[in-house]
């Protein structure tokens, strides 16, 4: 429609379905394809513009939901993907949900991890996640990581040595999510101090 109202051109959706079925038999087929070889430039000028225009308003609409929280705050705008809510803790502004996602700059995940009947809780920053191609959950990644094996005797968390762990989510059995709103200087010298992040997660954890 905006095509025959702003240009000399007109289409018809009657021959747009003749090239669709194909039907050679027709007498306006043959006159039809050398018009279309004709336009080749005003096509792909046509379908260029009509993509970028589509790319666009996606992306105005998206960053108008995103900015006004309409996704927060009513369902039918939300992503398809929940642990984007979740990670975030943006779903904490759901209405369901009295409580505020605006103060939220650390996030602590407990991870209930079962691998050959041997039970083992993770704990450690939320650092990002990875998904699969069917949008579910694979991974996620956990900073400052400690550990404790609930087959154990003991109740103590130990550390382990590395910058990240990457937990499966084929293997979690629960998770548990702590949203924490850390000042500017402690959260500078976590990222630089290994040793100081899991003192946080010593005061985190005695919480669990």
């Amino acid at each position: 429609m905006i095509v025959n109202y702003c240009t000399d051109y007109n289409i018809k959706f009657s021959q747009i379905i003749l090239i669709i079925q194909g039907n050679s038999s027709s007498p306006d087929y043959k006159t039809l394809l050398k018009n279309l070889d004709k336009l080749q430039n005003q096509i792909i000028l046509y379908n260029v513009t009509i993509s970028s225009i589509s790319l666009a308003l996606g992306i105005l609409f998206k960053t108008l939901i995103r900015k006004l929280k309409c996704d927060r705050k009513s369902r039918y705008y939300r992503f398809s993907n929940r642990w984007y809510y979740i990670f975030n803790g943006e779903l904490l502004d759901f209405p369901e949900i009295p409580d505020s996602s605006d103060d939220i700059n650390a996030k602590v995940v407990d991870a209930l991890v079962s691998v050959n009947g041997v039970n083992i809780i993770y704990i450690g920053y939320f650092y990002d996640y990875q998904l699969k191609a069917d949008g579910s959950l694979d991974a996620i990644f956990l900073q400052y990581p400690m550990r404790r094996d609930l087959n154990g005797k003991s109740n103590e968390y130990y550390n382990i040595n590395s910058r990240f762990i990457v937990l499966k989510y084929e293997n979690i059995t629960n998770l548990n999510f702590r949203y924490f709103h850390i000042n500017f200087e402690e959260k500078n010298e976590i990222k630089k101090t290994p040793t100081l992040g899991k003192r946080f997660l010593n005061l985190f954890k005695a919480s669990a």
